[in-house]
């Protein structure tokens, strides 16, 4: 007799909530509210991923001025040959990147600079020439894809970027 009465208060129960069981525009809605988050999503990839390529561009100009500066002495003082020699790398026929080139001497002992004609000649230092270095650093300022992005509170991304490289190598 109770799995009568159970029967009996389930099948009420059913009829009364029956218009509001209907599931038909759940996924509608569920899309609706999904959709800004998965765009979010969607452009910040985007944007990291141009950072990323703006960083690959950018190493492989400094590292192109470097085996510029690395042919040997001569090379390594004209600086702005170096320079030259990022910007074509890069593609950077506007000018829109930054490029300083620097060639100095140390000495292998104290590791202090000097001239690179002169010796190291102070009180512990070994009496030959310094070691001959370059620098090469490459930066370049570019603007968001998407300004949305850099007012959205949630992501915090920059409205600019500035990657920069910065590399060093010894030439003597």
């Amino acid at each position: 007799m109770e799995n009568g009465k159970q029967a009996g208060i389930m099948r009420r129960w059913r009829a009364a909530f029956r218009g509001y069981m209907n599931s038909d525009g759940n996924t509608a809605v569920e899309f609706g509210l999904f959709l800004p988050v998965i765009l979010l999503v969607l452009l910040a990839s985007v944007e990291l991923g141009r950072y990323g390529v703006e960083m690959n561009r950018l190493t492989n100009a400094a590292r192109a001025g470097m085996q510029y500066a690395i042919q040997g002495q001569g090379y390594a003082k004209a600086t702005d040959w170096i320079a030259d020699a990022v910007r074509a790398d890069a593609g950077d026929t506007n000018k829109s990147l930054t490029v300083s080139v620097r060639s100095f001497c140390r000495c292998p002992s104290t590791n202090r600079e000097l001239a690179c004609t002169d010796e190291c000649t102070l009180a512990g230092e070994d009496g030959e020439y310094a070691q001959m270095y370059v620098t090469v650093a490459v930066s370049e300022t570019f603007e968001a894809l998407f300004p949305l992005l850099a007012s959205n509170p949630v992501f915090k991304m920059p409205g600019t970027y500035t990657p920069s490289v910065i590399t060093t190598a010894r030439v003597r």
